[in-house]
């Protein structure tokens, strides 16, 4: 069982580009300028040529992933191939599978607004289109990392 302090849900159905986008997402999460946030995981929950997906990046194990586009797609390219990667587990859901918002989640209404500090925090569908996920996801770590002074970065 893999623990997290902060697990980020991200739900993305765009069957050419929730993979790329899941990889983005991961990516802005868990790097910060030179480190990776270690006691958080992004759970990715995608739609890739009509396979419901789901991807969990690890941030304690996570190995060679970048916010470059060329390393996010080369990593999870492997990742399709070989099923992981050192801090990403890939598995295959059933086409029933549910995405919702589990009930410990809090959106990011709720982070910005309330200034809670919680275990998840739901990345879902119906994103205002203006934003990029990934820098969405970004902002809301500052944020998260503001309010709940983590410092487990290396």
């Amino acid at each position: 069982m893999v623990e997290c302090k902060l697990k980020l849900i991200y739900i993305d159905n765009d069957p050419d580009k929730s993979l790329f986008h899941s990889g983005l997402v991961a990516a802005f999460t868990l790097l910060l300028s030179r480190a990776i946030r270690k006691s958080v995981c992004v759970e990715a929950y995608i739609n890739y040529h009509g396979l419901k997906l789901r991807l969990l990046f690890i941030g304690r194990e996570l190995r060679g992933l970048s916010p470059q586009e060329r390393v996010i797609r080369g990593v999870l390219e492997s990742v399709l191939k070989r099923g992981k990667w050192p801090g990403i587990i890939l598995e295959v859901l059933p086409h029933d599978g549910s995405t919702t918002k589990p009930e410990n989640c809090v959106g990011p209404e709720e982070l910005l607004d309330r200034g809670v500090c919680p275990s998840c925090i739901y990345l879902g569908e119906g994103l205002h289109h203006s934003f990029k996920p990934w820098f969405y996801a970004a902002a809301l770590m500052v944020v998260y990392d503001e309010l709940c002074e983590c410092g487990d970065h290396s």
